[in-house]
């Protein structure tokens, strides 16, 4: 039972600009590979914190449907659709007032609506499909951002997985430092 990007989101939390400002990068020369650069630390910092950034489209298979569901990598915006796929590969859509999102993330189910889960497909029967994110860029908090910056300018300084006769260590307040505070432990 995880979550995938169905539809990844329209926009990154910080564009071009704002990395070259941050890294102190004055040519237009590598753009595309900062670009680059900033969907991987997005991906990053994503995975770590279990959560999403800017609006994404994202589904999560279940084995069973219970009574409620911790969406992951919320916030949960909205809820699109749940589907019961039966063994015969016919697919029942649950009616929207058969569920509701209690908060940003849990999912809580009304049974009135449901089909008999007797003849269900064996591996996750049920999908739901689910929005979620902070929304748009503005709304992406700054420690997320500034984490995304850290690791987009040490990418850039380091294009290699390693240093050959440097001692490296992290810096105290660097980026999963930032990226705690908000991380959400799966359960």
């Amino acid at each position: 039972m995880h979550s995938v990007v169905v539809i990844p989101p329209a926009d990154e939390p910080l564009d071009v600009e704002e990395v070259k400002i941050h890294s102190r990068i004055t040519t237009d020369r590598e753009d595309d590979l900062l670009r680059g650069y900033i969907t991987a630390a997005r991906e990053y910092c994503e995975r770590f914190q279990g959560r999403s950034y800017c609006t994404q489209r994202r589904k999560m298979g279940l084995s069973i449907l219970p009574d409620g569901v911790t969406l992951e990598d919320g916030p949960v915006q909205r809820v699109l659709s749940i589907t019961v796929y039966m063994a015969d590969g016919s697919e029942v859509v649950l009616p929207g007032e058969s569920y509701y999102l209690v908060d940003d993330a849990i999912c809580k189910f009304q049974r009135a609506e449901w089909p008999s889960l007797d003849n269900v497909r064996l591996r996750d029967p049920v999908e739901v499909v689910y929005e979620a994110g902070y929304g748009s860029p503005a709304e992406v908090p700054q420690r997320g951002k500034q984490a995304m910056l850290m690791l987009i300018s040490h990418w850039y300084e380091h294009r290699e997985s390693v240093a050959v006769g440097a001692v490296s260590s992290e810096i105290p307040q660097g980026v999963e430092m930032l990226l705690w505070q908000d991380r959400r432990v799966p359960a």
